[in-house]
């Protein structure tokens, strides 16, 4: 009798506990890799979510995309960017006093889901370009965003982003 009475005095001021405090939304990290196609055609269910995700990643002239390794599919491609990259804009947009083009004016999203660590991202960015390949079949983790542009679209991919927070494997095609 005196244990199920300091269960339930245990259970009772956790609950207490928990109604009182604020809970905030941890987003849920996708632990298992999962392809690209899985996640361009599933976007939603994985907007705004830690995501480790394999597929092929192409860079180039204004180009930084994880794209699936059968065959280019433009409507799976999914931008790959620097955490780094984003702060700075961010940044420099705020600091700008000249005005910008009606297209320009709402700055980049900087609402990370993640602890940002500019130290790591460098090193996620030096994993994938010390690469010599331009083309490169890759694990990547991420905060994935759909709907992420605030600009005009012209293909369903050119919405979607990968904020690289690690690379995980990277093999030269």
């Amino acid at each position: 009798m005196l244990i199920l009475k300091f269960t339930f005095e245990v259970t009772l001021l956790a609950a207490i506990f928990a109604v009182g405090c604020k809970q905030e939304h941890t987003p849920v990290r996708q632990v298992a890799p999962i392809s690209l196609e899985l996640l361009a055609n599933d976007a939603q269910r994985y907007n705004h979510q830690i995501v480790t995700v394999y597929g092929c990643y192409v860079r180039g002239f204004e180009r930084s995309a994880l794209v699936p390794c059968e065959g280019q599919k433009d409507d799976k491609m999914v931008w790959v960017e620097s955490a780094d990259d984003i702060v700075e804009t961010a940044n420099h947009i705020k600091e700008e006093s000249v005005p910008e083009p009606e297209a320009l004016q709402t700055p980049p999203r900087t609402n990370f889901v993640f602890q940002y660590e500019g130290a790591k991202s460098r090193a996620a960015w030096q994993k994938l370009r010390s690469a010599s390949s331009r083309h490169l079949e890759v694990t990547l983790v991420g905060q994935f965003d759909a709907g992420a542009s605030g600009v005009l679209v012209s293909l369903p991919s050119d919405d979607r982003r990968l904020i690289l927070i690690d690379t995980l494997t990277v093999k030269p095609l």
